[in-house]
């Protein structure tokens, strides 16, 4: 199958990602997060989510799903 995003033919799981931070909230969340990282597959559509309580965690996150997604 192939799907495209943005006139780029994607073919293979992880070749296109999509990352996105949100915040700072105006409310933090149960566990005092103001910000969240998101991650989605282009092709399965596949979507991660981190919640950060500080915006200079973004990288750790990032870092964190690669690892995750790697294996």
């Amino acid at each position: 199958m192939s799907l495209t995003a943005g006139g780029k033919s994607v073919k293979q799981i992880l070749e296109l990602v999509h990352s996105d931070v949100f915040g700072p909230l105006k409310v933090p969340s149960l566990g005092k997060s103001m910000y969240h990282i998101s991650f989605i597959d282009y092709f399965s559509m596949n979507t991660w989510i981190y919640f950060l309580q500080k915006e200079f965690e973004v990288f750790d996150s990032f870092k964190e799903f690669k690892a995750l997604v790697e294996n």
